[in-house]
């Protein structure tokens, strides 16, 4: 039956849509790419908030499953760091080789995984079970390729997705100690006792390993990673006698498995944390790439891989996620020099996996290890992860700071102010900033959204402030970019409208008026502040600010007859009302502010138009497509 059975899951292969980056795939197979792909071992799991709300009740080994919540789990960091990460790992376990063993296995919080009756002896009835039962790990742990399949389907092309197991090293240090251990004394008694007993058991787990990873294919898997996470607990001969035979098994006949399914080949990686001693040896091994932890230097690494024509990927620790942003930028900048600048053998990574809560500290530091080039963050003052609304407010800043016009006597502000505005427009773009954060300025460049060809940081400025003459920052600042550009004829436009406000412009400048002590202002009056209503959208220069005070006042204090109110009356009132609100202190202490004066309207010296009772100009119809009759230059 098993053949047939193998046939049939050959024929019924699902289908995936193309793929949109398979910049991982590339650099497995040793090609030149445009930058190091990222991806982050652990990367679905714990450290993230909508983990625990995906997670529900259920269990660790619930989850995993359940394909459902696993490849719901496997895209949540697909999706919180979109155009950041260029592969999804699928959320399992290694340890569910062993449950499909027959082998109970429960995960306990905050302490790890538990095997409640781990091997003891080779003469224990368990062990004899274990090694001689026949496991089907294709009904076994079916779930693992249904959340596989309905997770390639999920991504679309997005990018790949990695299947993996544990290596036989590491499963049978968790069977034999039971769980994590400091020493692992029960382990090295069995190497050191029963050295055949434990080759037996190492063997038929690499052969399980192999169906396992190929089913895994089946399903969708387009990469397969090997974890060896105990690796570093073996002596070099130890390593070369219990863990490397193993590796190698694996590495040896998946290709031929899959190649007996119909299948074609994947990039395989191993990963054998600890044994830093073992990399030319690995480098030796089938597999694709070796993964690194952080003990290794990378140059040296990276010059021993070169050689054997094997990629690299790590090494960062885990640890510096702690740190700050510029830590990070430390780290991995010296991995990209030391990894021969990125583009060729190296894909970016941790060197071991997330802690819980350690990628998520910081959304910022999680982003900042990840993007590929941060120059046009570090700009405008940003972090990788910022919102719309955030990079708005630090253009509007820089711009102002930086025009050109209000630093005639600093030759760099042209240059300074040029840079903050093609910043912008690239991050404002979605498209444009999903392909900066993969592929940096070279990936513009290259998908012809970069260099030249943008709008002028003049027209940019104008669109959030105006342009031409009249305000008092005067084009805002009564040139232009060294007064060279022709602006035409300038027409103002003024306005009246009734608008309760605190008189803060969008340019984020505060507009403060005295108020002559004693003055008074009636309802419905207007005063006026010149030159600072809204600027025209083809002419940019700037019309009058009317102010109509609506002053409403109660309808009657006190009693009828007129008089006040009693204090006790007060008291009465003031028990119902909600607490009394202490103004704020406007315009905050940081805040751009300008003086003003708030004049009178003269009535007979104003035009209907300006009053808001008239039309437009003429030309005003011939707007700029879908523009809006008017750019708010105040609120």
């Amino acid at each position: 039956m098993q053949p047939l059975r193998q046939s049939l899951q050959t024929t019924m292969a699902p289908q995936f849509e193309p793929m949109k980056n398979d910049l991982i795939l590339r650099t497995a197979r040793g090609e030149k790419v445009e930058r190091p792909p990222i991806w982050v071992m652990r990367q679905a799991g714990r450290y993230l908030p909508e983990y625990h709300e995906a997670k529900g009740k259920h269990d660790f080994f619930e989850c995993c499953r359940s394909p459902e919540i696993a490849s719901t789990l496997t895209l949540q960091p697909i999706e919180r760091y979109a155009g950041l990460i260029d592969a999804a790992i699928i959320f399992s376990d290694i340890l569910v080789i062993p449950q499909a063993m027959g082998m109970e296995v429960i995960m306990v919080d905050k302490k790890g995984p538990h095997f409640p009756d781990p091997l003891q002896t080779p003469d224990d009835k368990q062990y004899k079970e274990v090694l001689e039962r026949e496991v089907d790990v294709a009904e076994s742990l079916d779930y693992v390729y249904k959340a596989i399949t309905m997770t390639r389907q999920k991504l679309a092309g997005r990018v790949p997705l990695i299947g993996f197991c544990g290596a036989p090293w590491t499963l049978l240090c968790y069977m034999v100690e039971g769980g994590g251990s400091k020493m692992f004394i029960q382990t090295k008694t069995w190497i050191y006792k029963y050295p055949e007993e434990t080759k037996a058991l190492l063997k038929k787990m690499a052969e399980l390993c192999v169906e396992y990873l190929a089913l895994q294919v089946q399903a969708g898997a387009q990469m397969i990673q090997v974890f060896d996470s105990w690796a570093g607990e073996l002596s070099p001969t130890c390593f070369k006698t219990f863990a490397l035979p193993y590796l190698n098994h694996i590495a040896d006949n998946l290709p031929a498995r899959l190649k007996s399914k119909g299948l074609e080949p994947v990039p395989m990686t191993v990963f054998a944390k600890g044994a830093w001693y073992a990399l030319s040896d690995l480098c030796d091994t089938n597999y694709n790439t070796i993964g690194l932890d952080w003990l290794h230097a990378p140059a040296e690494a990276y010059k021993i891989a070169q050689a054997k024509g094997k990629v690299l990927q790590g090494n960062a620790d885990p640890g510096v996620l702690y740190g700050t942003r510029d830590s990070i930028t430390k780290v991995v900048e010296e991995m990209v020099a030391g990894f021969g600048g990125g583009k060729q053998g190296w894909i970016a990574n941790l060197g071991h996996v997330l802690s819980e809560g350690s990628l998520y500290i910081s959304a910022q530091a999680a982003t900042a290890i990840m993007v590929k080039d941060s120059k046009f963050y570090d700009l405008l003052g940003v972090a990788p992860d910022c919102t719309e609304a955030q990079l708005k407010s630090a253009y509007k800043k820089g711009a102002l700071k930086w025009h050109p016009d209000k630093n005639a006597h600093n030759p760099e502000a042209a240059d300074k102010f040029k840079d903050l505005s093609h910043a912008y427009e690239v991050l404002s773009d979605p498209q444009k900033r999903q392909i900066y954060d993969q592929y940096g300025e070279e990936g513009l460049e290259q998908g012809g959204m970069g260099g030249g060809g943008g709008m002028a940081a003049e027209d940019l400025f104008a669109q959030f402030f105006g342009g031409g003459g009249g305000g008092p920052f005067g084009g805002m600042f009564g040139g232009g970019m060294g007064g060279g550009r022709e602006q035409g004829p300038k027409k103002a436009r003024t306005i009246s409208h009734v608008h309760k406000i605190h008189i803060e412009h969008l340019d984020e400048r505060w507009l403060t008026v005295d108020i002559i002590p004693g003055e008074c202002i009636s309802p419905g009056e207007v005063k006026v502040i010149r030159g600072q209503g809204m600027p025209s959208y083809r002419h940019h220069d700037f019309g009058n600010l009317y102010i109509q005070f609506d002053v409403k006042f109660p309808e009657r204090l006190g009693s009828e007859d007129g008089a006040p109110m009693a204090p006790e009356q007060i008291r009465a009132l003031e028990s119902v009302l909600p607490p009394r609100k202490v103004p704020e202190s406007l315009p905050p202490p940081d805040a751009m502010t300008e003086d003003f004066t708030l004049e009178d309207v003269d009535a007979s010296g104003e035009s209907a138009r300006a009053r808001g009772m008239g039309g437009m100009d003429d030309d005003d119809d011939e707007m700029h497509p879908g523009a809006e009759r008017v750019q708010c230059a105040s609120q």
